[in-house]
């Protein structure tokens, strides 16, 4: 009778745990598909399984770490150089609405307050005078403090640079609000100067509160900088990476274009100067950049200025899905208008009187012109400088031969062109 007992409650166990096993398997099955229907409809959440993005359509691959399934923030920063087409990246880039976009933080600390030698003011009250703090954590510490909205540990000059704030979105709502705030009808006249005049940025100011919730608020935060090298990049991760992820867009466009354009800029401003200081400086950033990327840690996509302009839908979409965003066909289209018809778009930069292309409606128009628009001896003295960079980025070398219908050429797109017997050609020392 005891044994009859036993066995009773022995086989009422088995079925107890064989239901158990059999509902946990079903609510696991049901689980993983909806998780991979999911997936399979998103091709950018790829990467909770694999940490890549995977594009069934073209079969490019697309890099990056940033896990889309959790809240965690991506910081980009995009390295790019004076005169190189960064504005119109930026602006592409800053149409997506997970963006908090911030325009050249830098310029104040290394065009004004070290250069002559300047204290620097602090957003948390304190200042350092000249000669105790050091350049380069002044420089990452500002790159950690908008990354991560920081907004305590930045040089409060970084709230006062209205001028180049009013180039983002969410930062020209900032300036906007200061002067609502700060600025009589009378004085909004003259917007920027009588702004510098009457505002001086701290933690408890509305208008940088608010700035902060909406850098909060914003998924991506990419920063727009002509000042950081790419050997920098590791320092900057190692302060951040608990906290978000970060990743690089480094724009590469032909030296020979970026000299010209800087020629142009000068010229406006009645400034006459030589090629070779120019070209000495972009081509020795240019390439110590280029062979720093496969040494650092940090993620880097490579984009080229004359593929933006040639294809910016492709160029768009690519960028879009190596950083993570979401994009439309809005966005997709203010990108084709910014490139081939930027006198209709919205963009404030490039209506800004040292924005050399402004009156170039179609940036296509800007690929070659330095064929026509340099002399011989100038062309030479740049390749001479820049020799190895346009050889590893595959920029055509250009010799006195082909000069021949230089002015039809300006609008040919053979810059991206690598032209194998030109490489041996190396033009004369100037």
């Amino acid at each position: 009778m005891v044994r009859s007992k036993m066995g009773i409650t022995t086989y009422i166990s088995r079925i107890k745990v064989r239901r158990a096993f059999l509902l946990f398997t079903v609510t696991f099955s049901i689980v993983a598909t909806i998780l991979w229907i999911k997936i399979t409809n998103n091709k950018t959440s790829l990467d909770f399984f694999y940490g890549t993005t995977i594009d069934g359509e073209d079969g490019i691959i697309y890099k990056h770490t940033k896990n889309l399934y959790t809240d965690k923030p991506s910081g980009v920063i995009l390295v790019t150089y004076r005169r190189g087409g960064s504005s119109m990246l930026g602006e592409i880039l800053q149409q997506s609405d997970d963006v908090f976009y911030i325009y050249e933080p830098l310029r104040p600390l290394y065009n004004r307050l070290y250069r002559l030698k300047q204290p620097v003011r602090w957003m948390n009250g304190s200042i350092s005078a000249p000669g105790t703090y050091s350049l380069s954590e002044v420089h990452k510490q500002t790159m950690d403090g908008i990354l991560t909205c920081r907004f305590s540990i930045l040089y409060a000059d970084v709230f006062e640079e209205f001028q180049f704030l009013k180039y983002g979105k969410k930062t020209r709502a900032y300036v906007e609000c200061v002067s609502n705030m700060y600025l009589s009808r009378h004085d909004k006249l003259q917007d920027i100067p009588s702004l510098q005049k009457s505002f001086k940025a701290g933690l408890n100011e509305p208008c940088v509160m608010h700035l902060r919730s909406m850098c909060l608020n914003s998924k991506i935060r990419i920063i727009k900088t002509v000042r950081t090298p790419m050997y920098m990049m590791d320092p900057i991760y190692e302060n951040i990476k608990s906290i978000m992820d970060l990743q690089v867009i480094h724009l590469i466009r032909d030296p020979r274009s970026i000299v010209l354009s800087a020629s142009v800029m000068w010229k406006r401003f009645n400034v006459v100067k030589e090629v070779t200081k120019p070209a000495q400086a972009t081509c020795f950033m240019l390439w110590n950049d280029t062979i720093t990327t496969p040494h650092i840690s940090v993620p880097v996509m490579t984009v080229y200025y004359e593929d933006i302009v040639t294809n910016p839908v492709k160029e768009t979409i690519q960028m879009y899905r190596y950083v993570g965003m979401d994009w439309s066909n809005t966005i997709v289209d203010y990108a084709k208008t910014l490139v081939h018809n930027r006198n209709l778009s919205d963009c404030l930069v490039c209506k800004t009187e040292w924005h050399s292309s402004k009156n170039l409606a179609d940036a296509r128009n800007t690929i070659g012109t330095w064929k026509k628009d340099l002399t011989l001896k100038e062309i030479s003295t740049i390749q001479f400088y820049c020799f190895k960079t346009l050889a590893y980025h595959g920029y055509q070398i250009f010799n006195q031969l082909q000069r021949v219908n230089a002015s039809s050429k300006a609008n040919t797109n053979d810059e991206s062109v690598v032209n194998i017997n030109a490489i041996n050609e190396l033009p004369p020392v100037p």
